[in-house]
């Protein structure tokens, strides 16, 4: 409150000031993904609106590949992102030969 006086006059105010916390927001570890595997990025938030790196707008990104992936999560003008790098490795096809009879 503030209160300012002139002489015998008294004139007083208030505020409220609302604090809102940033968004958390956390995409976990870098991490490798084997062939034909996904992984589920999922940063929902009450009230939040999202950007993905591929201009989506979801809360959940599906990640098929390798690559660099952020996100930035809003709520009320408070901005928070985090970014993942996923690397894929490739699987060479195992040959274990022709058939062999077990006697």
């Amino acid at each position: 409150m503030v209160t300012v006086t002139v002489g015998t006059c008294s004139v007083s105010d208030t505020i409220v000031v609302d604090v809102i916390p940033y968004p958390v927001v956390n995409l976990g570890a870098d991490t490798t993904l084997c062939p034909y595997d996904s992984l589920n990025l999922n940063v929902a938030t009450v009230g939040a609106s999202y950007l993905w790196s591929n201009n989506t707008i979801d809360s959940v990104l599906t990640i098929n590949g390798g690559g660099t992936y952020w996100v930035e999560v809003d709520v009320n003008n408070c901005i928070s992102s985090d970014t993942i790098v996923v690397d894929t490795v490739a699987i060479n096809e195992v040959n274990l030969g022709p058939r062999h009879p077990i006697v």
